[in-house]
């Protein structure tokens, strides 16, 4: 089934916005969690430790390795147990 909305490059904005709002909300839920984080084609494990939403960036900590993430970088989230 077609999408009565047209591709164009303000609705791929306004979807690429939602995506990342989703992820926004995930790395909120999941702080202070342990996580595994995709950015960069590469899985980042540890304690998220920090969200900025001012700055745009969340930081995952495992022992003494430390990723810094620009949420524009960010694939995809989820908790681990």
């Amino acid at each position: 089934m077609k999408s009565a909305i047209p591709k164009s490059p303000t609705n791929d904005a306004l979807e690429m916005s939602i995506s990342e709002d989703e992820i926004i909300s995930g790395l909120m839920e999941a702080r202070g969690k342990r996580v595994e984080v995709i950015a960069f084609g590469i899985a980042y494990t540890g304690t998220l430790t920090t969200v900025n939403i001012e700055n745009g960036f969340a930081t995952v900590l495992d022992g003494d390795d430390c990723a810094t993430l620009e949420f524009e970088r960010i694939e995809a989230v989820r908790v681990l147990i």
